[in-house]
């Protein structure tokens, strides 16, 4: 083949490729009100100095692919230990520069392992009209943990289904082989499908690569079965 035809047809199977995926993003940049639930215990920096830097950089390139905005999507998060602390609510940033910033910038804690805690906090003041929580938009939570529930172990999964009940969406990433698999699961939303709402990943290291698929899963979100908030009223 001629060189210059060979060169034209790789520059249009790119730009094909670049629409492609461009299409496909802003198809999933529907207004939503997400929330990251973050595991800021001790077992995270005790395995590897850098990973909680890592799980900011995981959220913040969840964050780079979405439209952020008051009209758009807005983005609140908590961190989790022996405290739980909201650090960024929905309303806080509607500015994606200013957002990521303060999500670089969060501290780690180190404590003991409170995922009831850290769901607790996301939806019963997260999910709320004071801290941004807009109506007819969808509620999506995103929870990470490197491990199990210490703290108040038996209300995990309760906190988890009244979040389910109360229409948010749920994605639960575990990560290193130490999590409780079982109970990874069963925080996310029914029906708990594996790479649609649960996701492992081997370490930190690992999972900054599925963070295309967890954004490509949000797109679909839709409140749970059984919901307060019905599947079919639900901002498409």
């Amino acid at each position: 083949m001629d060189y210059k035809l060979t060169v034209l047809c790789a520059f249009i199977a790119g730009c094909l490729l670049f629409t492609s995926a461009s299409a496909a993003r802003d198809s999933c940049n529907r207004a939503i009100d997400l929330v990251f639930v973050l595991d800021s215990s001790g077992s995270i920096n005790n395995a590897n100095p850098r990973n909680w830097q890592q799980l900011l950089e995981f959220v913040n390139k969840i964050v780079s692919m979405r439209t952020i905005g008051s009209n758009d999507t807005r983005v609140g998060v908590v961190r989790y230990s022996t405290d739980v602390v909201s650090w960024i609510y929905l309303n806080s940033y509607d500015n994606k520069n200013d957002l990521m910033n303060a999500i670089a910038r969060i501290p780690y804690d180190g404590k003991s392992t409170n995922i009831a805690g850290g769901i607790l906090q996301m939806r019963s003041v997260q999910f709320t009209a004071a801290h941004g929580d807009r109506p007819g938009v969808p509620n999506v939570a995103i929870v990470v943990t490197d491990g199990v529930s210490i703290i108040r172990p038996e209300c995990t999964i309760p906190e988890a289904e009244q979040a389910h009940k109360q229409g948010i969406a749920m994605f639960s990433i575990g990560v290193t082989s130490k999590v409780d698999s079982a109970e990874v699961i069963g925080i996310s939303s029914p029906p708990h499908t594996p790479n649609t709402y649960v996701f492992f990943a081997q370490d930190f290291r690992n999972v900054d690569n599925i963070a295309t698929k967890i954004f490509n899963a949000t797109c679909n979100a839709r409140p749970p079965p059984g919901s307060a908030v019905s599947p079919t009223s639900a901002t498409p």
